[in-house]
């Protein structure tokens, strides 16, 4: 049975002292109703403390607190329009504590402005003229230097020249044994490509949307490409075109959430790890659907 807020008790009362009140007077722990409700323990004590930046998102946040109420019996309507406007009143308070204070001096004079530029010109124009001529330095070299440097190049080649003979020799009479013991280099270029296409093959691109905690009863997977919107109370908290393997965690713990989704037989429904039959036939639209847990279960 759903208990009313709206006493003069407890209209003075924030969001989470109503609901510490109500859960204490049920004589319920916190860790008990975190069992019940499937609400992390640090969350409802957030939530009883009104420090409502501890929990992870708006949408989030507020789906835990109608679960919290209509757990207790209360009129979760209410109590998620009261949260509503206790979050509002945070964050406009939060806007009037950082303003920004006035800056002191005003704005800078054209004169100091125009010292400025000139400053900046000057210090790019030196360091231009620095630059170029150490280049230029770096560049030149001495006749002789130049003279030295062609004699020991002609010398080397040279001596190349008369050493290559030799080695050709030397490489005919080690061949055969090198052949016979190191595999061949078209052998292993064959191999590299298999390699690769095997670890291509074993990387999962497919994206993982909605609950992250693992604590899901349903779980919506694309079977192909396929458009999909999840509403909660006719405000759109997901929508995204998925790809073929991306799936969406739907979490316990909404109510009155609906499906839509731009092929029906695109999206594969798993129930507490069992497939459920498609939504609708290939090519029609699903409108609007549950995904409520025990709603999937009735319908099919």
């Amino acid at each position: 049975m759903v208990r009313k807020v709206k006493t003069e008790s407890d209209e003075n009362k924030t969001v989470g002292e109503i609901l510490k009140d109500a859960r204490l007077a049920a004589k319920l722990s916190v860790e008990k109703v975190s069992d019940k409700t499937r609400i992390g323990a640090d969350y409802l004590i957030a939530i009883e403390a009104g420090d409502f930046n501890a929990l992870p998102g708006q949408v989030y946040a507020s789906g835990f607190v109608r679960t919290y109420a209509k757990f207790l019996g209360l009129d979760a309507g209410e109590i998620y329009d009261k949260f509503r406007d206790e979050v509002a009143g945070n964050r406009h308070r939060v806007k009037l504590a950082i303003m920004e204070p006035e800056r002191e001096g005003g704005v800078p004079h054209r004169k100091e402005i125009l010292i400025a530029i000139g400053a900046l010109i000057f210090i790019y124009a030196l360091w231009n003229i620095f630059s170029s001529s150490g280049n230029e330095t770096r560049n030149e070299k001495a006749p002789e230097t130049v003279a030295m440097e062609t004699i020991n190049a002609t010398v080397a080649e040279q001596k190349a020249a008369a050493a290559a003979p030799a080695a050709k020799s030397e490489a005919k009479k080690d061949t055969p044994a090198v052949a016979s013991s190191a595999p061949s280099a078209s052998s292993e270029k064959k191999a590299a490509p298999k390699e690769e296409s095997e670890m291509v093959e074993q990387v999962d691109l497919s994206r993982s949307y909605g609950a992250n905690d693992g604590e899901t009863r349903v779980v919506l997977v694309a079977n192909s490409e396929v458009w999909l919107q999840i509403t909660d109370d006719d405000k759109v908290i997901f929508s995204k075109v998925l790809a073929k393997g991306d799936k969406y965690n739907v979490p316990d713990y909404e109510y009155d959430l609906t499906l839509r989704a731009g092929n029906a037989a695109s999206i594969d429904v798993y129930v507490d790890g069992n497939k459920l039959s498609p939504l609708g036939k290939r090519g029609t639209i699903a409108r609007d659907i549950s995904i409520d847990a025990d709603s999937l279960l009735s319908r099919y």
